[in-house]
Parts: C-alpha cells; sequence; structure tokens
C-alpha cells in the first residue's frame, strides 16, 4: 500500500520537542520535590506524636503512674516510631526509585525518547478502548440481528412505550458520556505534554473515564437487551409490530452510526491511536536551494583551471577545466509526527522515485539512488544522495529531472505502508573552492589571506598580517586555521570545510617558501630560516643550522605558503600565505582559586561580593609566586577588561549582574566585585534534584599581551539552598476520622447558625481541621509555619484524585496567581462539563493564591445540589444504639494544600482525603405485615414500611409524629429541609423469598432480594395455581392471593423503594412478612 501526502509546514516540531524535554525534566522534579516535601511532612507529624507521647510516658513515671497506664504509653511510642519506620521505608522506596530513573537518563534527547515511550506504552488502554467499542458494535449487531417480528408478536401494546424508552435512554447515556469530546481532550492533552503528574493524570483519566464509562454503558446495554427478551418473552398478544420494527430499527441505525459514520468514534479512535503510536504520516523537504522558485535537491560538480605556483591562485594555465565529481550529496526532510523514531521506519527499503518534469513518467531507473541515512534527530532525517549515472543531472530542452523520497513506515500488523514527500528538483551546480580563514567569517576583507605580493612587502616587527603567535618551544597546527570557500549561486561567499574537500580528493599542503623575507628586519635577518613545516601544517621554530626550540628564534616572523591542491590529478587550485610569530611564555598557566557562595532562597535579591582582600590573597598573591608584582599584574590585565560568562541577564525583575568595580580602594573589605541573582533569574529551586541551584561564571582576566601572558581564569559560583519548607503548625484533632489523613465533611445541620438557606446543602471551612498556632507577620496566627514574607499559600482539589471515578482537576495554570476564584481550575472538581464541587473562598480572597500575610482567607466546601454530584456522597449505614446512622468512607476527595515560598517555588504542605457524609438514610424495616386469606387483599399502612433518618439521627417525616422526642419533634421541618420529594414503592420489582429445592418450592426466608422469585415465576412453577399480587391504593399497600392455594407457611415479599432528596435517590428493599391466615403474632400491627 502507498500513499502521497501534501507537503505542510513543520517548523515548530523542533521547538515542541525542546518543550518536551524542559517538561520530563521539570516533572521528574517536582515527582522528587513532591516526594521529599511529604517525607518531611511525615517525619516532622510523627515525631510530634512521638514527642507527646514520650512526654506522657515519662510524666507518667514521673507521677508513678499504674503500670497498666506506663505499659499503654510504651506500646503507643513504639507503634508510632514503628508506623514512622514503615511510612519513611515506602516513600524512601518511592525516593529512590524516582532518584534512579533520573540517573539513568542519558543526555536531553533520551530524557524526550523516555516521555515518548511512556506516551506509547498508553497505546495499550487505547487499544482495549478499540476493542470496547467494537465489542459494543457488535453487540448492537447482535441487536439488529434478532426476529424483531417474532419478538413483536409476543409483545403487549404497554410494553411497547417501556421498551423503546429503555432504547432511548441507553442511547442518551451514551451521548452524555460525550465519548467524543473525552477524545479531543485527550488528544489535547498529549500535545501538551507531559508532566510526570501530567501522564498521571492523563493515564488515569483514560482509565477513570473512557474504559470505565464505555464498560458501563456495555452493561446496561445487556442488561436492557436481556430485559426486552425476557419481559416480552412472557406475553402472546400480537400489538403494533410495525411500530415496534420501525422503533428498534431507528436506535439500531442511530447506534451504529455513532460508532461507524463519518466522524463518529471508530474515526476519531484510528485518527489519535495514529497520533499516540507515533506512526510516520508525512515527510518534506528542506531546502537549501531553490531554483526558479522550486525546491531543489543539489549537487555540487566542482570546477577549476590549474594556477601557476607562485601567482597567489591567479596565473591560470591555458588548459580545459578540470571538473571532479564524487557524484554524492545529502537532503534533509522533515518527519510528522517529530517523534518518529528510526526503528519504525523501514531504513533498508528507503528508496527515491524519479520522474522528468515534462512527461511525469516514472522513471525505471532513477539518476539518483539512497545512500544510507547520515542523521536522524529531533524530527529531520538527513539522507545521503549518489549518483547512478556518469553524466550530468542538466537534461537541457527546458526538461528537469524531478525526484520524490519513499520512506517505507512499519505498521502494526508488520506490514509496511509507503510515505512520499512531494517531488523536488534535481540540479547540478559547479563551483570554485579557495583557500580561506578559520574561524570563518565571510564579512571580514582578509579572509582569504594575503597574496604574494602584500605578505612580502608587509615589515618585520611591526604586528603586520601576523595571523598568530606561537610560543617558540611549541609546535602548532595550521591546518586548524584555513578553511574552503566559494561563491554559491546568489554569489554569497560560502564556506566549505576540509572535510567536504576531502570527499573530491582535495587537501590543504603547507610550505616555507625560500624566498629571502627581511622587509624592514633588523640586521636583515631573514625570517624564512625560522622555522619548518610539515605538508599537512604542523610548524615548528628551528635556527638556520637546524638546532631547534631556542630562544633565539623569539621575535622572528616566517612566511609559510598555503596550497589547496588536487591530490588526484596533482593540480594547484589556489595558493595564500600567512605569517606566524615566533613568541615567549613570560608567565606559566596558573590556576587561580575558585569563588563560591552560599545562600538560602528567600523573597530578596542575593548579592554576593568578591572583597579586594579575597583578590589579593586567591589572585595577587598567586602571581606574585611567579615573579609578577601587583602593579605590573594591573597593567597587563586591567579591571574593565575582565570578562566572563555567562554573560549578565538585566531585564526588568529578571537579573543575573556581575559586576566589577574600578576604585582605587584597594584595601581590607572594599569590594572589587558584586554579582546580584534576582528570584526571577534563581527560578525554581524545589524542583531541583539536591534541593539546591548552582550557579557559576567563568572569570578570564583577559592579557594585553597574550602571547607571553595567557588569560588567567577562575570560576566563581552561587549555591541556593532551600529555607525550612512550610508546614502544617498544628491540628484540630477532633476534626478528623482518620487522624490527620481523612477528614468528615457533614451537610449543615437544620437549625444551627450555619443553616443560612431554607434547604440542605454542603457548605464547610476546611482550614477548620488545622490548629492556627504558628504567625505568619506579627501577631498573625496561622496553621502553616515557614511561611516567607513574600510567601502565598492555596488549598485546591488534587489533580489526582485516587479514590473516585469519573470526577477530575483540569491540569492547568494551577501555579498562576491572579487568577478570579470562579475561573481558577484547582478551585473546582469536575464531572464531565459539570462543576460538581467548588471552593468558595470568604474574607477577602477573590483571586488565586491570594497575597502575603492572607491569614484570613477561609476556604469553604460547597457541593450544588444536582445529580452529577450525588456520586460524591457516601452513603450513611444502619444506626447505632444511640440511633445516629453509621458514616462510611468508600468516596474521597483528594485535597492538597500548597505553599510558595517565593513565586516561583511551590511546596506541597499536605494532602489529605474529604468525606463527605450523606444526609440522610432510608431505613427499609416493616412494622407491619400481610395475612393471606383476606378477601379484598391484605392492607399494610406504608408508613409502617419505611422510615427516614438524617445523620445526626433526628426523623424525617411528611406529616408529624404524635408525642414527639427531641429527635422527632422537627421531623415535618426537616422533610421540608431536606427537600424529600418523593417516596415510591416499585411494587412491579417485588419478589418473594421462595427459591426451588429439589424440585419443591420451598420458603427460604434467607434469600437475599437479587436471588428471591418473581410472581410470574412462581406462578409459571405452579402451573397458575398460585397468583399472588401487589397494589398500592392511596398510603396503603395491598397483598392478594389470587389463586385461591392455600399459604401454610410464613414468607417475605420485597418490596423496593426509592427516596428522592436534594442530593439524590436512594433505594432499599423493605422485607415485609406474609402469614398463613390467622397467624399472624400480636406484636405484628396490622391495619
Amino acid at each position: 500500500m502507498s500513499m502521497f501526502v501534501s507537503c505542510k509546514d513543520y517548523e515548530d516540531d523542533i521547538n515542541a520537542n525542546k518543550d518536551d524535554i524542559t517538561a520530563l525534566q521539570n516533572q521528574l522534579a517536582d515527582l522528587q520535590t513532591t516526594l521529599s516535601n511529604e517525607l518531611s511532612s511525615v517525619r516532622s507529624e510523627f515525631n510530634t506524636q512521638i514527642s507527646d507521647a514520650k512526654a506522657q510516658l515519662q510524666a507518667a513515671i514521673d507521677q508513678k503512674a499504674d503500670q497498666a497506664t506506663v505499659t499503654a504509653l510504651e506500646a503507643r511510642v513504639a507503634t508510632l516510631e514503628g508506623d514512622l519506620a514503615a511510612k519513611e521505608a515506602a516513600l524512601n522506596a518511592k525516593i529512590d526509585a524516582v532518584n534512579e530513573a533520573v540517573t539513568g537518563l542519558d543526555g536531553r534527547l533520551e530524557s524526550v525518547e523516555e516521555a515518548l515511550a511512556t506516551i506509547t506504552a498508553m497505546t495499550g488502554d487505547f487499544e482495549e478502548l478499540q476493542k470496547t467499542v467494537n465489542d459494543l458494535k457488535g453487540r448492537v449487531e447482535a441487536l439488529e440481528s434478532l426476529d424483531i417480528a417474532t419478538i413483536a408478536r409476543e409483545a403487549v401494546a404497554k410494553d411497547l412505550e417501556t421498551q423503546q424508552k429503555a432504547l432511548e435512554d441507553f442511547k442518551q447515556q451514551i451521548a452524555d458520556a460525550d465519548y467524543q469530546g473525552q477524545i479531543d481532550k485527550l488528544k489535547d492533552q498529549i500535545e501538551a505534554l507531559p508532566t510526570a503528574d501530567d501522564l498521571k493524570d492523563l493515564a488515569d483519566k483514560l482509565e477513570a473515564y473512557d474504559i470505565e464509562n464505555i464498560e458501563k454503558r456495555v452493561s446496561a446495554a445487556e442488561e436492557a437487551i436481556a430485559e426486552l427478551q425476557n419481559s416480552l418473552s412472557d406475553y402472546a398478544t400480537v400489538t403494533s409490530v410495525d411500530e415496534l420494527e420501525k422503533a428498534l430499527q431507528k436506535q439500531i441505525d442511530d447506534l451504529n452510526n455513532l460508532i461507524s459514520g463519518e466522524g463518529g468514534l471508530n474515526d476519531n479512535i484510528n485518527t489519535l491511536t495514529v497520533f499516540v503510536e507515533k506512526l510516520l504520516n508525512s515527510i518534506s523537504l528542506v531546502p537549501d536551494l531553490y531554483v526558479g522558485g522550486i525546491e531543489a535537491v543539489e549537487f555540487r560538480v566542482l570546477s577549476y583551471v590549474p594556477v601557476v605556483p607562485g601567482t597567489s591562485g591567479t596565473g591560470e594555465l591555458k588548459i580545459a577545466p578540470v571538473y571532479v565529481d564524487n557524484g554524492q550529496t545529502t537532503a534533509t526532510y522533515r518527519l510528522n509526527p517529530s517523534s518518529v523514531k528510526e526503528e519504525n521506519i523501514d531504513a533498508e527499503n528507503i528508496d527515491f522515485v524519479a520522474a522528468t518534469a515534462e512527461v511525469r513518467a516514472v522513471l525505471d531507473n532513477s539518476p539518483v539512488a539512497f545512500n544510507g541515512i547520515e542523521s536522524f534527530k529531533n524530527g529531520l532525517m538527513t539522507v545521503k544522495l549518489k549518483k547512478t549515472t556518469t553524466g550530468s543531472l542538466d537534461l537541457g530542452n527546458n526538461k528537469t529531472y524531478i525526484v520524490a523520497l519513499k520512506v517505507p513506515r512499519f505498521n502494526k500488523d508488520n506490514t509496511t505502508t509507503d510515505i512520499y514527500s512531494e517531488n523536488s528538483r534535481l540540479v547540478e551546480t559547479t563551483f570554485r573552492p579557495r583557500i580561506a580563514k578559520l574561524a570563518w567569517n565571510a564579512s571580514d576583507a582578509q579572509h582569504h589571506y594575503a597574496d604574494s605580493t602584500s605578505i612580502w612587502n608587509s615589515k618585520v616587527d611591526n604586528n603586520e598580517l601576523v595571523t598568530t603567535e606561537v610560543y617558540y618551544n611549541e609546535t602548532k597546527n595550521l591546518a586548524e586555521l584555513v578553511t574552503g570557500c566559494y561563491l554559491n549561486g546568489a554569489d554569497k561567499h560560502t564556506q566549505i570545510t576540509r572535510d567536504e574537500l576531502k570527499k573530491y580528493g582535495i587537501a590543504f599542503r603547507f610550505a616555507i617558501p625560500s624566498k629571502t623575507y627581511n622587509t624592514a628586519a633588523s640586521n636583515g635577518t631573514d625570517q624564512q630560516k625560522f622555522a619548518t613545516v610539515t605538508p599537512e601544517g604542523v610548524i615548528s621554530s628551528k635556527l638556520p643550522d637546524g638546532v631547534t626550540n631556542n630562544m633565539a628564534c623569539v621575535g622572528k616572523e616566517p612566511i609559510v605558503r598555503i596550497m589547496l591542491c588536487d591530490t588526484v590529478n596533482n593540480n594547484l587550485l589556489d595558493e595564500r600565505y600567512m605569517k606566524i610569530k615566533w613568541s615567549q611564555k613570560m608567565l606559566d598557566d596558573v590556576t587561580l582559586d575558585d569563588k563560591a557562595d552560599n545562600f538560602v532562597l528567600g523573597c530578596n535579591d542575593v548579592k554576593a561580593e568578591m572583597t579586594w582582600d579575597w583578590l589579593i590573597t586567591k589572585v595577587y598573591a598567586k602571581v606574585q609566586a611567579e615573579g609578577l608584582d601587583q602593579a605590573t599584574f594591573e597593567k597587563i590585565y586591567p579591571a574593565d577588561k575582565i570578562e566572563w560568562n555567562a554573560k549578565n541577564t538585566n531585564e526588568g525583575t529578571v537579573k543575573d549582574i556581575l559586576e566589577f568595580k574600578t576604585t582605587t580602594n584597594e584595601n581590607g573589605d572594599a569590594l572589587a566585585a558584586t554579582w546580584v541573582l534576582s528570584p526571577d533569574f534563581i527560578g525554581n529551586v524545589t524542583n531541583e534534584k539536591d534541593q539546591k541551584k548552582v550557579f557559576k561564571k567563568e572569570i578570564i582576566f583577559k592579557s594585553t599581551m597574550p602571547a607571553q601572558y595567557p588569560d588567567l581564569k577562575m570560576e566563581w559560583t552561587i549555591t541556593i539552598t532551600l529555607p525550612e519548607l512550610p508546614a502544617i503548625a498544628g491540628y484540630f484533632d477532633t476534626y478528623w476520622f482518620e487522624k490527620y489523613n481523612t477528614y468528615d465533611v457533614l451537610p449543615v445541620q437544620y437549625g444551627t447558625p450555619a443553616q443560612t438557606e431554607n434547604k440542605v446543602k454542603y457548605y464547610n471551612n476546611l482550614t477548620s481541621a488545622f490548629g492556627y498556632t504558628s504567625e505568619w507577620g506579627k501577631g498573625n496566627n496561622f496553621f502553616i509555619k515557614n511561611m516567607t514574607e513574600c510567601g502565598s499559600w492555596d488549598l485546591q482539589f488534587s489533580v489526582v484524585q485516587e479514590h473516585i471515578s469519573g470526577y477530575s482537576v483540569l491540569n492547568k495554570n494551577l501555579d498562576d496567581a491572579g487568577i478570579n476564584n470562579d475561573d481558577f481550575n484547582g478551585y473546582m472538581l469536575n464531572n464531565g462539563s459539570y462543576v460538581s464541587a467548588r471552593l468558595k473562598w470568604e474574607n477577602g480572597r477573590t483571586q488565586s493564591w491570594g497575597t502575603s500575610y492572607d491569614t484570613e482567607s477561609t476556604p469553604y466546601l460547597f457541593v450544588p445540589r444536582r445529580e452529577d454530584a450525588w456520586n460524591l456522597i457516601n452513603p450513611l449505614a444502619q444506626a447505632d444504639e444511640k440511633g445516629i446512622p453509621a458514616r462510611t468512607h468508600d468516596k474521597k476527595i483528594n485535597m492538597s494544600v500548597w505553599a510558595k515560598i517565593n513565586g516561583h517555588n511551590k511546596v506541597l504542605v499536605k494532602k489529605y482525603d474529604v468525606c463527605l457524609i450523606a444526609p440522610i438514610r432510608v431505613d427499609a424495616v416493616s412494622k407491619g405485615g400481610f395475612e393471606e386469606g383476606i378477601v379484598n387483599g391484605s392492607v399494610v399502612d406504608a408508613g409502617k414500611l419505611v422510615s427516614i433518618t438524617d445523620f445526626r439521627g433526628y426523623a424525617v417525616a411528611k406529616t408529624a409524629i404524635g408525642n414527639p422526642t427531641e429527635f422527632e419533634k422537627y421531623a415535618v421541618q426537616l422533610w421540608n429541609y431536606y427537600d424529600v420529594k418523593s417516596i415510591e414503592f416499585h411494587l412491579d420489582k417485588a419478589k418473594y423469598t421462595l427459591a426451588v429445592n429439589d424440585g419443591s418450592v420451598v420458603a427460604n426466608n434467607d434469600l437475599a432480594y437479587a436471588d428471591a422469585m418473581t410472581a410470574s415465576k412462581l406462578s409459571e412453577l405452579t402451573n397458575k395455581a398460585v397468583d399472588l399480587s401487589l397494589s398500592q391504593s392511596g398510603n396503603n399497600i395491598v397483598f392478594k392471593n389470587n389463586g385461591g392455594s392455600n399459604v401454610e407457611e410464613m414468607f417475605y415479599v420485597y418490596v423496593p423503594v426509592t427516596v428522592e432528596y436534594a442530593y439524590g435517590k436512594l433505594t432499599e428493599y423493605v422485607k415485609i412478612p406474609v402469614y398463613p391466615r390467622g397467624q399472624v403474632p400480636a406484636s405484628v400491627k396490622r391495619r
């Protein structure tokens, strides 16, 4: 399979790749910081408890308490110490794992590859998503294959609307799940990667939202289909077959379109899969040359006319030009996506497809061939090309070769797909190289070195045309000072390196000309007799008599001829000259002491100082030992010539400024230099591996006489460490269900001062769990200690919600201060498009993160009375002996307390869980019973079957309770306060505690509702001899035995009952006894 893909602009890919690198480093550092802070917090908390327990133990011993008390306190100390050791071990194991991951990073690119590998690992999750959707599709197809007509003939009219509504509800559930939106959101999140928290959050969301929700929907579909088949099979009346067929077929068509239609789930999953799996989907040339506005791949042919030696490359021989064609070039292509790896393509079968621009027919034999991959990095692949013909690539007659690169990519099924670039023009250009200086600077008028006339006219010992000075007792490779130059198609001087020239058989050669050079030289000394050079360019000093490395060479300036030679054809292409000067090193290399300063991170600029005492002791004293006094030193190394790197930065509040002082006061503690770093330049230290950040500058004392006195270097470092980190100052112990880990949030109780509305709500001050036992600023009590003067704090929903599925925090801009509270993501817990819980701030705060000394602001947890919030609430269990329902704690909302040391350094102070406790529970305990054999049916008052109790143990009822106790007298008010909307008995779903045992239908009163028997099943098993029914008349539930058979043994009937109120629907199963005629116990109240 093959396809052509149009060229697109992917210039942002490299920057995106760099962002990926930085993001991964920050994520690992964030994880280290979080774990380290958590370890510090655990140690602090446990050490406080252990200290308290030991103090109590010592007090008990001092006061001669009984042995049981002492033993108990000793056991508590041991338990706390054991718990601390266990938690430390667990956290240290995590920290070690993270450190090992950091250590294993081999360079920035490998960090990127690890992040990409992590994302790729998620492919399995998407495969599961695909499998699930395919499974759903298969079930829909199974539904489609049902014999609708046969089923319909067994349906009665009253079931048609019910079954159609069930399928419509199923369709609506799929629509409400917003799979398209979830896929789009996942694509955005993957593109925004990654944070380690981001990667984990994304994986959590994938697992918690998509797969789980689809599985729930599939399960619902199975139940709906099963219920349809079971219930319709009970009937034999044919009604509105056409209507049923049309309704069912519409649902089938809609579901098929949702899954397989244009833009449906399958299309979007395929798109997302390609993105995540990093499959190559397009390539495009990164051109160096355009010809006639068309992108071109250039083959360069070297062309020259040999020159006469001694003419500085200007005297050409009168012969035909020489052409040197190595038949090779390279071309760079941009890959999309940029994270494609080399192992994902079939490099052995990369090829070029060629055509001529006029006929557009593909050529059987391309004039160029793929010759290997030169480099593969950051989304760019540079390939090598070679000519397959000895002829020219210029066809003439307005014809030209065009080529497209074909790259086979590996697919998941081990097949390959050919990806093609757009066509590019093949061109062949000629160039003539010349000798040039290195370092390369095309704007330098002398970048081609001197010709023979200029060099021999220059004066000796007048610093004219000296290329470099070399110590007389050392050698120097002059080849390091030369490169090639040619004029490109735009007549621009362009460098061609020695290595590139070597591919054409061209090389540099060096020689000492024999011509005398003594222009203006003292005593007329011939400078050429004081040097020797190898053909490859290594020069060394010598005296006329051949003695080497002699001081008599100092000051001599020999000329060196540079030649550019065709080593294959033995021709000279160019010739130039340079001059060197022999010198003597007056000061040996001196190792200066480095300077190191340490500071603790804070709110203000860091200012390091270098005093004259330090400079004199650490620098001047070093060179004096080499015979250089201070006055001479300052002349050779003047203060205004001192350099350093990295360079200074001074952009607003971002400051990294090193300054050496020009002063005549060079005594004592007078400042020689200062180095200022601002907090905005220092940035984030909490993310650093060792919780510190080191800044370095290399100080260079520049010599005014570099040939004799080398530059001197030292290193100045500033190390920034963290202060004592913010931590919880104390707790209000009695508020914690699980001490310092789980905190219960109760509804606002009726009749208390906290009640501000006539309906129940959740509105809880989350800082009431902490003790305001520290100070932040003068006289400002606060629950976080070690806060800085510029610090700030925040309480947010944790990004990772570990105990509740379907709810999430948008992980974006959570560190940004100054965002309006209503718009800040950290204050919102989302369920799809709904905000199901929110933090509302009182006492001053209107924007995220507040301000410094913000000790009064109070975050309240608010939960709206909507269905999207119901799954956050923990139901109440059965009441205890005091009549108060027990609390459950399965659904926990993770909260995080944060503090900032300054605007760039955030610390996780505390992470804990919040449990929302349900306002009410339904107590389905029957106080009545049915009696079999009553003509008009046995009646039980529904009010005797169900009661409602709130979380404090107060009764909730629609009508007043006679002779009420304290816990019953507010029943009616609480009915309205909790907004009880209805109590519904689902008589159609009633079941009886009857079962088949050894072929007999027997009473088994231990059966649960799920295992009990329906009335229709009982009727079927007794050949319709036993026909039990339930009906409701007003507030009465009526039981009848319509079959005439007698009941001789008591059994129960389960009736589901649902109470709907402000925060959801509660369903319980009331178990009502059915007694044989005349056997109702006196304790059972009958109507």
